[in-house]
């Protein structure tokens, strides 16, 4: 089991019965350190860590060492205000993170392709404002927090 420790700029391992096993990751904005790490998923066998303060995403190793990252600070494709919610898809290992700060939901393959984002600002049916939480099912549905909104979507997954 993985834990995000945000505030000490960490990601600690613990066994399943809640025994230590170790840790990785420092404050800063280089390579395997970490920003205000807000969320944490698990896709094809590595960690990806999305990072507020960096407006980025990491991919890890379950080890600790550092594979890489994608994304930039902006509003474009591929450009994050705020990342904080990640989660994978179990059936495609494509990853889901809440860009907050711009307000859609940006897709992204495990290897860091952009995919597609959706979601604009409102209040509207499809649309969010903050979203900070990202969830898949089994079925590949998504459920969204829309903190500002005060509620829960959910996207059902494509045909």
């Amino acid at each position: 089991m993985w834990v995000l420790d945000t505030f000490n700029y960490r990601v600690e391992e613990f066994s399943a019965s809640g025994s230590y096993l170790g840790q990785f990751g420092s404050k800063g904005a280089g390579n395997g350190q970490l920003g205000w790490a807000f969320g944490l998923a698990f896709s094809g066998g590595n960690l990806y860590v999305s990072e507020l303060q960096n407006e980025r995403v990491q991919e890890f190793s379950t080890a600790g060492s550092y594979l890489g990252q994608f994304g930039s600070q902006g509003s474009g494709n591929g450009q994050f205000h705020g990342p904080t919610g990640i989660a994978s898809d179990p059936s495609s290992g494509n990853l889901f993170i809440a860009d907050t700060g711009n307000n859609p939901i940006e897709e992204f393959s495990a290897a860091g392709s952009f995919i597609e984002a959706f979601g604009s600002q409102g209040s509207g049916n499809g649309q969010f404002s903050g979203p900070k939480g990202v969830a898949v099912n089994s079925s590949g549905n998504l459920f969204i927090a829309d903190t500002a909104n005060n509620r829960v979507e959910e996207w059902m997954a494509g045909p």
